[in-house]
């Protein structure tokens, strides 16, 4: 029977480093679409458990280095439409006994392969009209709801041992539900309560937050404990502070998506943008308006722009939005200010499978998108360096050839005829895998591989161009009494 020594992977950096990496590894989390019921992936392949499988656990949790990944367990039963802090998880014990048994699946998994320390994401979106249990004007029963579906978003976290919570504000619209600021403070400070409660160790986190107050004066009546006058999303935020318990609350920076290091511009746009100076405010504000315990997460958009209109191809484009030099400034600028990075992998952008695809059922219908694709462009984001003057735009006009604009696509044909269009990988994506992963001090890690089935998808990432410089070597290793191989470093030349 075959037997593993565990495997330690080491990374050679393929240039001098701007900056020396953090003595201790940087925290990663990305925010990937995953699915926990069956489908099939952008290649034609079945998926029976959906993400719950250990090649996907793999994946994100070995070949990107993540900490933790964004999960959402909307559609899971039938009062969860849209993830809503006021939709409940369960109705029956049946449907609590589904959902938290899913996830749990999910997070051991997932946590095997050091992808531990994921986080839950839902949406504070206030009274939907659309959704099946909408009262009018009926704000107490709404805010009844919140709490309820608080609480068992707790109860879930605490069966899966995660600690992560993140409350997505930015289609809130609050004052759709109430102008009191008020109000709005003690739903926050209930909510924390109620989480606390139901899982001690809980972390809660917010996005977006209180950023288009970072250019205001440090003065005035703007002090530690104190809600901006009208701020509703302050007042909430600052009920959460006040009722989060010993753990600090944490935020995903989302306005540090596309800015880049300190000195670009974009076409038309008289501002310079300066990270560094971005995040230095952003934290100032938050210590001023919350408090000291907040934990910061710089978000990051470095891969998959946006397009118009999305109903053609919205998620599928997974081009770099930054060239590999400006990552490299950018993560120096961020990691002399905070410890962990978040990836927002808009439209599967850092996923070469999964469920990000548009299905065309018909070979009409794929030629009908065909068509549409004709007459738009593609693009990047477009980035100027003033100081080096180097740009980085990836452009194809509205006017190019249609097989020009085809090449950024990947188009499958499955099994039952349907046509599956899915993003097709930068040609040299896997230098951005590996260069995230040095600049964060994954490199150095050392990690286990447990089966064959590990083994081999070890060989076969490393045979596509990713763990560059690294190589896996058979060795005792006390960390892993039950041995299995390790990957020893190389050093540095």
């Amino acid at each position: 029977m075959l037997r593993y020594a565990s495997l330690l992977w080491f990374l050679f950096a393929t240039s001098v480093p701007a900056f020396d990496p953090p003595p201790r590894p940087a925290r990663l989390y990305h925010w990937p679409y995953l699915k926990f019921t069956p489908y099939l992936d952008a290649q034609g392949a079945a998926c029976p458990q959906g993400d719950i499988d250990p090649r996907r656990a793999f994946y994100w949790g070995r070949v990107l280095g993540c900490d933790g990944v964004a999960i959402n367990i909307r559609g899971l039963t039938p009062s969860l439409h849209e993830g809503n802090w006021f939709e409940p998880i369960y109705r029956t014990p049946t449907e609590k006994k589904y959902v938290f048994d899913l996830m749990r699946r999910f997070q051991r998994l997932y946590a095997s392969y050091g992808c531990a320390d994921n986080f839950l994401h839902l949406h504070a979106h206030p009274l939907l009209q659309q959704h099946p249990t909408h009262i009018p004007r009926d704000v107490a029963q709404w805010r009844n709801w919140v709490i309820e579906g608080m609480r068992q978003r707790g109860e879930l976290l605490h069966h899966m041992d995660t600690q992560r919570i993140l409350i997505d504000l930015e289609f809130a619209d609050q004052k759709n539900v109430s102008t009191d600021e008020t109000f709005w403070y003690q739903l926050g400070q209930d909510i924390a309560r109620v989480l606390v409660q139901a899982h001690p160790t809980i972390r809660i986190g917010f996005y977006p937050d209180l950023y288009y107050h970072m250019h205001q004066p440090s003065t005035g009546p703007y002090v530690l404990g104190r809600v901006r006058p009208g701020d509703l999303r302050h007042a909430l935020l600052a009920g959460l502070y006040a009722g989060r318990g010993e753990r600090p609350l944490w935020d995903f920076i989302g306005y540090t998506y596309t800015i880049v290091d300190g000195a670009i511009a974009e076409p038309g746009v008289k501002y310079v943008w300066d990270l560094a100076d971005h995040l230095k405010r952003l934290i100032n504000v938050h210590r001023r308006g919350l408090g000291p315990a907040v934990e910061f997460v710089p978000g990051r958009w470095e891969l998959g722009a946006s397009h118009s209109p999305a109903a053609l191809f919205g998620g599928l484009f997974k081009q770099p939005n930054l060239s590999l030099a400006m990552l490299r400034r950018d993560y120096g600028v961020l990691l002399a200010q905070t410890g962990s990075i978040g990836i927002w992998d808009h439209g599967y952008a850092w996923d070469p499978a999964g469920a990000g695809y548009k299905r065309f059922a018909t070979d009409t219908d794929l030629s009908a998108w065909k068509t549409s694709l004709e007459g738009l462009e593609l693009r990047s984001r477009y980035h100027e360096h003033l100081q080096s003057q180097e740009r980085w735009h990836m452009h194809v006009p509205a006017d190019a050839p249609l097989t020009q604009k085809l090449q950024y696509f990947q188009i499958v044909k499955a099994a039952d005829g349907a046509w599956l269009v899915s993003g097709r990988l930068a040609p040299n994506f896997n230098r951005y895998v590996n260069l995230t992963r040095e600049l964060l001090g994954k490199d150095r890690l050392a990690f286990p591989l447990h089966s064959p089935q590990d083994l081999a998808l070890a060989r076969r990432w490393r045979q596509r161009g990713y763990f560059a410089g690294q190589s896996i070597r058979t060795a005792p290793q006390p960390r892993w009494p039950r041995a299995v191989a390790t990957m020893e470093p190389r050093s540095r030349p």
